[in-house]
């Protein structure tokens, strides 16, 4: 239909412009005279040449009926006729000048498609229609000049209606059925004659309609455009929601605007069923604690069906709440169904924390007691009522890796995840960010929570130690200020240096990195009365800045009074790995602070913030772990404490004897998690011997233990070997060390 309106649009504007201005509406340039169509070229002379080439003139259409009426449409009985006037170069007449025109659609006149100018530079053809309806463009040429014009070719006095027998009704449109079911389907039917009553030979299309079928999303289906066969046209409704009156239309495409109409009565199908949709969001925030992506409402919605499956619309449900504790409440208690079947309650916030549900109930016809009425019900999925903040002992922090190596080699990862709860140990927001920092390597910036949890990437690059303590040559500080290393730390076991160390050697440590992640929070505290806020004297865990815990000691050491790091016991040490760490300045004071004494978070109420008992201000929850980005690896076999270098034995008779393999790199980290450690003997014989680094974080050497036995027939000493073999560490090839070992006979 809105084809037809913008075509019949279209053909009245260009009728209106070929009366008053060809030139100006049908384009391609000119001159002044606004009565030509077509380009030009100006004569230098002043003047025209008979005997000269016509050069680019210009040509001028007017399309009209035989009264000499402006027309856009021709039939069969009224043909258009073209008037061109040809003007030349100089934009005199041009007389005696050859026209050719061809038309797309419809039959041009004289059947050669030719004609001469008269004196007045006039030559005209006739538009007569063909067999096929349609637009048509008819373009005129001479020489190089050209112009054209569009038309339309149609039927003459085309009607639309029903038939009835043999008798012909105008305006009217057979249905199969004027009353249908829900859902029901009809078949629709008009006839397109012409001004003899005669049912058309040619092809018409049809254009159907109904009110219904115009809705968005449409409430019925509808074949829109239908051509005719043998002056027939036929579509199929189907109702799909559509109740009640809906008007059908149906209008011939190229015709006049008369239309053929039919009402149908379709029945309302019954209400069979209600379903729960969403709820969005499905965690809200507490009363008076909601902010920038924490909302204090949810919008819950349920859909309504009828018999058929449709949407039902204009249903009322009701609506009520499993709890209202805390003051939880809805705004609504009851919803009409809209075009889609969907009816919403809004729920809003208490100042508890909860979970609830909302069950939304309709009234349906009951088949059991015809009359009567029954209700049917259905429960939303659960809504979480919470802070929607991590408070500070709900966040965990873990990495794939803890060892992942990385000291000598670039980009290896390991990927570090943050899971984050609220007071009430509920998954946080979806989109809650955390923040990440690292000591060593490079880290992922952020990350934003899905389900409580979201990971980002951690890669060994530099820095590899830490800034200032990383060499001997730093000067005035003492020799045992810096980092810690096998070749410069006496190993608290043996006593030696020079070898891996099962024990740590203490600070300050090379190759471990702190990783911090942070996140907008809130102080824990222990719900004493169990009323989900918290109350005066209940503990909680009074929080200072959060900070990047480069000795991991526990303790923000950069801040004044500054430790004594020149000390060369471990305390100073410690103290001079602590003077390179950083904080968060959450309040932007420029200085670090401690706890302030009072809680901190959204569950302190107003009314205990006014006296200075807590405050709503949030903070920076956090939570440290650490990497192990090992180098490369050595080990030694030690017999106690006593390195072994040649060989080992056992005496006559002995119940066993037992060995340590310890494996390092140079700042005694372990091996890369997967490192295989193994001890194979030949000859001798041993127990144990095979051992996989652990994902772990621990500090010391990694220690592989095993024991040469005593073969007690031994008639003669036993000479053989043993080799021990380190492989898989990311920054290390295979390592293989031999001894010789001895079994000493009876």
């Amino acid at each position: 239909m809105k084809d037809m309106r913008l075509s019949r649009i279209s053909s009245l504007l260009f009728a209106a412009c070929l009366a008053l201005t060809l030139a100006a509406c049908g384009g391609g340039g000119g001159t002044s005279d606004p009565g030509f169509i077509g380009g030009g070229v100006d004569d230098p002379g002043g003047g025209t040449d008979p005997d000269a080439p016509l050069g680019a003139g210009t040509l001028s259409l007017a399309l009209t009926d035989s009264a000499g009426n402006p027309v856009t449409n021709v039939t069969s009985i009224t043909p258009g006729i073209l008037t061109v006037t040809a003007r030349d170069s100089a934009g005199q007449l041009a007389a005696n000048e050859v026209l050719t025109a061809t038309s797309t659609l419809g039959i041009v006149s004289p059947e050669s498609g030719t004609a001469l100018t008269d004196l007045n530079g006039i030559g005209t053809f006739t538009i007569a229609a063909g067999d096929i309806l349609g637009a048509g463009t008819v373009t005129v040429t001479m020489d190089t000049a050209t112009a054209s014009v569009n038309f339309q070719v149609g039927e003459a006095n085309l009607r639309i209606g029903r038939l009835s027998g043999t008798s012909f009704i105008e305006g009217e449109i057979e249905a199969g059925a004027t009353s249908l079911p829900a859902a029901g389907s009809t078949p629709l039917t008009v006839a397109v004659v012409d001004a003899n009553n005669n049912l058309v030979t040619t092809v018409v299309p049809v254009l159907f309609g109904s009110g219904c079928a115009n809705l968005v999303p449409p409430l019925a289906n509808i074949s829109t455009e239908v051509n005719t066969v043998n002056g027939l046209a036929t579509s199929t409704y189907t109702a799909n929601g559509c109740t009640g009156i809906d008007n059908v239309t149906a209008a011939i495409v190229q015709g006049n605007t008369q239309a053929a109409t039919v009402a149908l009565s379709i029945a309302s199908a019954d209400v069979n069923s209600v379903a729960f949709i969403a709820a969005e969001p499905s965690t809200i925030a507490l009363k008076g604690t909601g902010g920038q992506g924490r909302e204090e409402t949810s919008q819950v919605s349920f859909q309504v069906l009828d018999t058929t499956g449709a949407a039902a619309t204009g249903v009322d449900v009701t609506f009520s709440l499993s709890t209202s504790i805390g003051g939880l409440a809805l705004t609504n208690a009851v919803a009409t169904t809209n075009e889609n079947g969907i009816a919403s309650a809004i729920v809003q916030a208490g100042n508890v924390s909860t979970s609830v549900r909302v069950t939304a109930t309709i009234q349906v016809d009951d088949p059991a007691n015809p009359g009567t009425l029954k209700e049917l019900s259905t429960v939303s999925d659960k809504l979480i009522v919470s802070t929607g903040l991590p408070d500070q002992d709900s966040v965990s922090l873990a990495a794939s890796l803890l060892n992942p190596g990385g000291g000598n080699v670039d980009g290896v990862e390991s990927t570090i995840t943050v899971r984050m709860a609220d007071k009430f140990n509920n998954p946080v927001p979806d989109g809650t960010v955390a923040f990440f920092t690292t000591e060593l390597g490079a880290i992922e910036d952020s990350c934003e929570t899905v389900e409580g949890v979201c990971s980002v990437i951690w890669n060994s690059q530099a820095p590899k130690l830490p800034l200032e303590y990383n060499t001997e040559l730093d000067g005035p500080i003492p020799e045992l200020a810096y980092v810690s290393r096998i070749d410069n730390r006496d190993c608290p076991g043996t006593g030696l240096q020079g070898y891996p160390c099962v024990q740590p050697l203490g600070s300050i440590y090379g190759g471990r990195s702190q990783i911090t992640v942070i996140a907008i929070g809130e102080e824990s505290f222990v719900d004493s009365n169990g009323n989900g806020l918290y109350d005066p004297g209940e503990i909680f865990e009074d929080l200072p800045e959060a900070f990047l815990d480069k000795n991991e000691n526990g303790i923000f050491d950069n801040t004044p009074p500054l430790c004594a790091a020149d000390s060369t016991i471990e305390p100073g040490r410690a103290c001079a790995q602590g003077l390179e760490e950083i904080f968060f300045d959450f309040d932007v004071s420029g200085g670090y602070n401690q706890g302030n004494g009072i809680y901190n978070g959204s569950l302190c109420t107003e009314a205990l913030e006014a006296a200075n008992q807590c405050s709503r201000e949030l903070l920076n929850v956090r939570r440290d772990i650490t990497i192990v980005m090992g180098g490369v690896v050595d080990f030694q076999l030690f017999d106690g404490a006593t390195p072994e270098t040649g060989g080992i034995s056992i005496g006559p008779g002995g119940s066993g004897r037992d060995y340590v393999v310890a494996v390092s790199d140079i700042y005694n980290n372990v091996p890369s998690a997967g490192t295989t450690v193994s001890v194979a003997a030949e000859g001798c014989s041993i127990l144990g011997g095979t051992s996989t680094v652990p994902n772990t974080s621990d500090k010391g050497a990694f220690e592989l233990e095993f024991q040469l036995e005593s073969q007690l027939d031994n008639v003669a000493d036993v000479n053989g070997q043993i080799s021990i073999t380190v492989e898989g560490d990311v920054n290390t090839a295979t390592q293989i060390v031999t001894y010789s070992c001895i079994d000493r006979a009876l």
